[in-house]
């Protein structure tokens, strides 16, 4: 998984698929739905949006959600992709405030990566600050995976002072040391 991970940030989209694709194979429809997710952020990045959408509506699909795969085929259709995943992650961030009304445990940073997802950088950063202040586990690793992720809907929060002084106070690098790192990444090849 991370190394289709680093693959997929460092350019090489295909053989982070079919990295992707032999672990989905050995698996189950989780694993299936996770490759198919994986797809959708690869086709977002080479901007080719109508391919990221129906990858992310097949995830949905896989995990028996086939409602919501409709709602994000019909937002793409009506306002495109970024409204699209926008709008999913809203409908998943009010699943999880559900399941906190009725008492289920939701961690801090579970609701930070739910933020994220929807695109809202004012929100991301309140509820990733909160999460590192509370010292949730792997804030390090999902704050990198963010510097270094180059999901489109990710920029806004990337680009934004405020997401380099948090880097700085979880003791992480400076975003312009990740955009150098995925940059000598893509070059080597």
């Amino acid at each position: 998984n991370s190394l289709s991970e680093f693959l997929r940030f460092a350019g090489h989209h295909e053989r982070a698929l079919r990295i992707k694709s032999a672990r989905a194979a050995l698996k189950t429809p989780e694993f299936e739905a996770d490759r198919e997710y994986f797809e959708g952020l690869v086709r977002a990045t080479e901007g080719d949006d109508r391919a990221a959408i129906e990858a992310f509506a097949r995830a949905l699909e896989t995990d028996d959600d086939s409602a919501a795969a409709t709602l994000m085929r019909e937002d793409y259709a009506r306002s495109g992709l970024a409204a699209a995943v926008r709008n999913q992650e809203q409908r998943n961030l009010a699943l999880l405030r559900a399941r906190q009304e009725r008492g289920e445990f939701v961690s801090t940073l579970e609701l930070a990566l739910a933020h994220v997802k929807t695109g809202d950088v004012e929100s991301s950063l309140t509820w990733l600050e909160r999460a590192r202040e509370e010292g949730a586990p792997a804030i390090q690793e999902y704050l990198a995976h963010i510097a270094f992720d180059p999901f489109p809907m990710l920029a806004p929060l990337r680009e934004d002072p405020r997401f380099d002084r948090l880097l700085a106070a979880a003791g992480l690098p400076a975003m312009r040391t990740f955009r150098a790192a995925a940059d000598r990444a893509r070059q080597a090849g």
